[in-house]
């Protein structure tokens, strides 16, 4: 069922206000000012449920939007909006860029950041509210992606604009269930539009994001190197991505996730042999210390790594404290 708001219901001294609070209980927190006489300012919303998300259609005189730092202190910021232009113009401003949308383009644009939306004159746009999660799934750098004006005129971006108007127009006829196939059909043709216009530079934001959450996740590693139930699974989830892609990611280090974590526990080992501070442990408790829990396993690993046993190592390297 749509949810339909309107400044029609309200007085017009109350307009402005009303529809701030519109905008903010319709999407995240917002600060509109209208452009030009408030007392004939209109503003309308049709909201309807999308799947996890929300398809909206918003009607509305000029106006300037913004989502500045203070709004986002406190505000639901796990969502991506995306405005489909489909009458009048409009400009969506995020990190630095400036996506001047005409009837048919699109733009993509984070709550976790600030932003802005300019209206020069009146305007409609069907706007999307997609989970933050769900977002990356199907565009795993859609962080970079903001703010870029998307044509709507043909190929992938013709589709996505076509699919989203009808979508408007028929999913009040349809059940849950179909919200949930629109929303992921449309995602999949977002991503598709966003790969057929941007393939190099997704390839290369790409290849700097993966970088990055490698060496996030390496740094978290050996923040809990010591921890036995470290394990791929574990690593996954507490960075939000399946073990599987967590494995893919490590394909640049020629090894797999697991194979990584014991040959940094075996390293840290050889550390602390080595180091006359642990010269009252025994080997076995070191390798326990490190995340080993079978001395068999570390022994053939060490022996493996460096080419001789701990106990032969130790006794070559560690000199008696002074």
């Amino acid at each position: 069922m749509k949810q339909i708001l309107t400044t029609e219901t309200v007085h017009q001294r109350d307009r402005a206000p009303f529809w701030r609070e519109v905008v903010c209980s319709s999407f995240v927190e917002l600060d509109c000012d209208p452009l030009g006489d408030e007392l004939r300012f209109f503003g309308s919303v049709e909201n309807t449920s999308f799947g996890e998300g929300q398809l909206s259609r918003v009607i509305a005189s000029p106006q300037h939007v913004e989502r500045s730092q203070a709004c986002l202190s406190g505000s639901d910021s796990n969502v991506y909006l995306l405005s489909l232009q489909m009458a009048g113009q409009g400009l969506v401003m995020q990190a630095g860029r400036e996506a001047r949308l005409h009837p048919g383009d699109f733009a993509l644009y984070d709550t976790a950041r600030p932003y802005q939306l300019h209206f020069d004159g009146p305007f409609t746009q069907l706007v999307v509210r997609v989970p933050r999660k769900l977002a990356e799934r199907y565009l795993p750098v859609a962080e970079h992606l903001t703010a870029y004006r998307m044509s709507g005129v043909d190929g992938y971006g013709r589709l996505t604009r076509n699919f989203l108007t009808a979508a408007c127009e028929e999913i009040d006829k349809l059940g849950k269930t179909s919200d949930d196939r629109l929303l992921q059909v449309f995602l999949q043709l977002l991503g598709s539009a966003y790969n057929e216009r941007m393939g190099v530079v997704l390839e290369r934001i790409s290849s700097t994001s993966r970088a990055a959450q490698v060496a996030r996740i390496k740094e978290y590693v050996l923040e809990n190197l010591t921890d036995p139930d470290l394990k791929p699974p574990v690593i996954a989830a507490a960075h939000g991505i399946s073990t599987r892609y967590l494995n893919k990611l490590f394909e640049s280090e020629h090894c797999s996730m697991s194979r990584w974590i014991w040959g940094k526990r075996v390293e840290q080992c050889k550390r602390l042999l080595s180091d006359p501070r642990y010269n009252h442990k025994t080997i076995s408790e070191i390798a326990f210390f490190c995340g080993f829990n079978d001395t068999a396993h570390f022994s053939r690993s060490f022996r493996d790594r460096f080419g001789s046993s701990p106990r032969d190592y130790r006794r070559n390297s560690v000199q008696p404290r002074s």
